[in-house]
């Protein structure tokens, strides 16, 4: 689940073509992660400023629905996150993180 702003999903003639050329770079990007792993995955991104950008939980109800599955269906305590905005300070060799909002938007979601 990732927001991805500045992204067009629609030829439209208002969107910059910056927009568009964004969309085929994360598509070429998302198709080169999903070939090199094996396991079942699934790709949700938020490209407007609507219910489906984290942190709110559009994507996340979506995906519960999509998986046919309900909150308390999840193992919560055997899951983990991936992200880059989990709000981590800046360490030996590593950047800190540049936001907090996906630590945020996980705990809404729970």
């Amino acid at each position: 689940m990732s927001n991805q702003a500045g992204i067009a999903l629609k030829s439209d003639a208002k969107a910059p073509k910056v927009h568009q050329g964004r969309l085929t770079t994360f598509k070429s990007k998302v198709s080169a992660v999903f070939g090199q792993l094996d396991v079942p995955i699934s790709m949700y991104a938020a490209t407007e400023k609507d219910l489906y950008r984290k942190p709110r939980t559009g994507m996340w109800k979506d995906f519960l629905e999509d998986s046919d599955l309900s909150p308390g269906s999840i193992d919560y305590e055997h899951s983990f996150f991936v992200g880059d905005a989990g709000g981590r300070v800046a360490t030996v060799g590593l950047p800190k993180d540049f936001s907090s909002s996906d630590r945020y938007a996980m705990s809404i979601m729970l």
